[in-house]
């Protein structure tokens, strides 16, 4: 080959490679805009902020927000003030959200709040100014029939083994945007029996796995959601705990490696979404025939990786044209073109 001839292939696949760069670019900005927009819309029937407490009726049930007050009685005689309005006489708090709230020490205590005039469902907590927990800061009458619990843009790092006693009934777990590297084994006990379903989000620093969800199996967990963390490989034991997941969510999450046998004890797991991760290939013995044969049409999702399309992932091109996977995951080593139009045994 003439050294022209070598140096125009050269610039056709830095153009092919740079044209994939910016397809993906743009896919992931779409995608990360869409998500904005979903969480925005998660609490659009929820008052907007104001410097004491509001009420408003939704969907949800009675809500009161309240933001930018000073944690303590203050705190409490005002929520108080709200529930005496309400036009029920159960005086159960359907949504209690609580945002820049105002701290000695930075620190959440146990007593933050203290009522047993009135109990809550579902609390959503946002405090960028803590960054410590206390145990039993959940525990007490106005918790006794939590059901839901949002904690969001803490700076805690560490997860205690207390911190949730008296959640024996909480259902839904969400944590997101916090700096929290360590989960105690034990921090999920207090709820094992009811949770259904748990989201660690964007938790920022590295992460194993294995670690968000302990040493106690969490056997009503359907739902997981793993999302925007720095994960890094996934194997036998990462969803030991919650093995009756049954959609599982882990885009975005700096996925490198999947071992075999990762998902083989999850029987009932049937929407998988790896989009957007560090993969470039993977071992058919991933998902193996049994799971494979679970999963619905459209329930496997790869897109905006980087796949090497070669023979070694032809078998993932067939689960693509036999309508497994639902998006449109493209080659990277072939102007990033979809599956479909690509041969990958030639």
């Amino acid at each position: 080959m003439s050294n022209i001839s070598r140096c125009s292939v050269q610039l056709d696949q830095m153009l092919s490679g740079i044209a994939c760069l910016l397809t993906f670019m743009m896919i992931l900005s779409v995608t990360q805009s869409y998500t904005m927009t979903v969480e925005k819309n998660r609490y659009a029937e929820i008052s907007p902020l104001s410097e004491r407490c509001s009420t408003s009726n939704s969907s949800l049930g009675d809500t009161i927000v309240c933001s930018g007050i000073e944690i303590g009685d203050n705190l409490t005689a005002l929520i108080e003030e709200e529930v005496d309005n309400f036009e029920n006489d159960d005086r159960i708090v359907g949504v209690l959200s609580i945002f820049r709230i105002l701290t000695e020490n930075r620190k959440l205590s146990e007593n933050w709040i203290q009522t047993t005039a009135f109990r809550v469902k579902r609390l959503i907590f946002e405090a960028p100014n803590i960054d410590d927990i206390e145990n039993n800061a959940f525990r007490g009458y106005i918790f006794e029939e939590l059901i839901a619990l949002d904690i969001a843009s803490l700076t805690i790092e560490v997860l205690n083994e207390g911190i949730f006693e008296g959640l024996q009934y909480l259902e839904e777990l969400t944590i997101s945007q916090c700096r929290i590297h360590q989960i105690f084994a034990n921090a999920l006990r207090p709820m094992a029996a009811s949770l259904t379903m748990i989201s660690f989000e964007s938790l920022i620093l590295p992460l194993d796995v294995t670690n968000l969800t302990g040493t106690v199996p969490l056997p009503k967990v359907t739902y997981v959601d793993f999302r925007y963390n720095d994960v890094g490989k996934l194997n036998a034991q990462s969803f030991s705990q919650i093995e009756n997941s049954e959609t599982v969510f882990l885009q975005y999450s700096l996925i490198e490696d999947i071992d075999c046998g990762t998902f083989e004890n999850m029987t009932g797991l049937n929407t998988l979404v790896l989009m957007g991760t560090l993969l470039t290939t993977l071992d058919s013995c991933v998902f193996g025939d049994e799971l494979i044969n679970r999963m619905q049409n459209d329930t496997l999702y790869l897109g905006t990786n980087n796949w090497n399309c070669n023979c070694d992932l032809d078998w993932l091109k067939q689960l693509k044209l036999n309508y497994v996977v639902g998006d449109t995951p493209r080659c990277y080593s072939h102007s990033c073109l979809p599956f479909e139009e690509v041969e990958f045994c030639p």
